[in-house]
């Protein structure tokens, strides 16, 4: 396991004395977000992945990390900091990963596997759930990636996430960088991932537990969700 240690802050505008864990280092989604919404400050910034961190930035780098070991990685940090701490995770591979292969599997199943844990540690005042809106979406795009999001989503509301106020969880479109996808499977559905990292800033800092996409897909995302779950 490498580690690059240095001070990581997020923007520049009110300093939160707080530090920040993002599970998933390497997502594209979270580079947007560390990169372009600077209204939130973190004391120290942890980017924590399975794989080496490409990217050459000013964060804790703690890269190449096994799996089964990422809850050991974690208590580390709570336990040498004096800050609370934020989780950002977003370490579903895409879905063009080979899910075949066990490294792969055990990383995508990360966030179900820590739910629980953060839920109950007081020194975590913050976490988001970067989910997908295909866990909403019947009969369309079946695969081993829509398959993981339908369980994190439903492990979500196995908390009971009403009495777990720190939850947050976004569900985001498929998303593209740059020129809009020529994907046709996705074309009517999908957005940035600069939207989607003001989802993540928007759980950050709002009350509502669950966060919809922008726009039309929003709207059905919502209708389906309060469908499935109205007695929530």
């Amino acid at each position: 396991m490498r580690k690059k240690i240095g001070i990581g802050r997020l923007g520049a505008h009110k300093m939160i004395q707080k530090n920040l864990i993002v599970i998933g280092g390497n997502s594209r989604l979270v580079n947007n977000f560390l990169t372009k919404e600077s209204n939130l400050t973190y004391k120290n910034v942890f980017l924590l992945s399975h794989r080496k961190k490409e990217n050459k930035d000013n964060f804790n780098i703690i890269d190449c990390i096994d799996p089964l070991n990422i809850l050991n990685v974690i208590n580390d940090l709570l336990n040498v900091s004096s800050y609370n701490f934020d989780v950002i995770i977003s370490n579903t591979p895409p879905q063009c990963a080979c899910f075949l292969k066990e490294e792969t599997m055990d990383w995508a199943l990360i966030s179900i596997k820590l739910m629980n844990s953060f839920s109950f540690n007081d020194r975590i005042e913050r976490v988001v759930y970067t989910g997908s809106c295909l866990a909403l979406i019947p009969f369309y795009h079946n695969s081993i990636y829509k398959t993981i999001k339908c369980m994190e989503l439903t492990s979500f509301i196995g908390l009971k996430f009403n009495r777990f106020e720190k939850n947050r969880y976004v569900i985001l479109p498929p998303m593209y960088e740059g020129m809009k996808s020529s994907n046709l499977k996705f074309i009517f559905i999908n957005d940035t991932f600069s939207n989607g990292a003001k989802l993540i800033s928007k759980a950050i800092g709002n009350d509502k537990m669950i966060i919809f996409p922008f726009g039309l897909l929003g709207v059905i995302c919502k209708m389906l969700f309060y469908l499935r779950y109205r007695n929530l």
